[in-house]
């Protein structure tokens, strides 16, 4: 079941990654917005591939690797994007 956005639909939100911990707000608003943009622009097939980016960009935009440790995919890395 996904929600339904201007281009297409968002995996449920089960589907994304998930704190397994506490995190810093400001951090995890940074890196969830990252994640969103890789997997609204398209570039992707699957969710995977979309957050892998999303982490990349994170890391890439000097915030703290330490954040990235606690979240993790809760769904089918495979699911299909398209």
């Amino acid at each position: 079941m996904g929600m339904q956005v201007c281009r297409g639909s968002l995996p449920a939100k089960s589907s994304l990654p998930s704190p397994s911990g506490l995190s810093q707000s400001a951090a995890a608003q940074r890196y969830h917005k990252a994640i969103l943009k890789e997997i609204l622009s398209g570039a992707h097939a699957r969710l995977g591939d979309a957050v892998a980016a999303a982490q990349a960009a994170y890391l890439e935009s000097g915030d703290s690797a330490e954040l990235l440790g606690i979240y993790h995919l809760l769904g089918d890395p495979a699911l299909s994007l398209r």
